[in-house]
């Protein structure tokens, strides 16, 4: 979980487009010959609202990513209304 005052969704959005660059390019094995990659799905949820509690917010990344754990790999999810299906 990474709770940090974005200055927009932009910004957030890259800090995750980051995260999942380095995850899909680390190499997990102990040499150059033997390799082992990882996947990563990332749930957000981006708010202004100075009323939205925490636990709210963090309910609504925990929804996004199971929605990307569930259609894909390697995916970054931002929670809306429409990912509850």
């Amino acid at each position: 979980i990474i709770e940090k005052p974005f200055r927009n969704m932009i910004q957030a959005l890259e800090v995750a487009n980051s995260i999942l660059y380095k995850f899909k390019n680390y190499n997990l094995g102990n040499s150059s010959k033997v390799k082992f990659r990882s996947t990563v799905s990332i749930g957000m949820h981006f708010t202004t609202s100075k009323k939205e509690s925490f636990l709210s917010s963090k309910l609504k990344a925990d929804q996004a990513l199971y929605y990307s754990k569930r259609t894909g790999k390697d995916r970054i999810t931002l929670w809306s209304q429409d990912i509850l299906g």
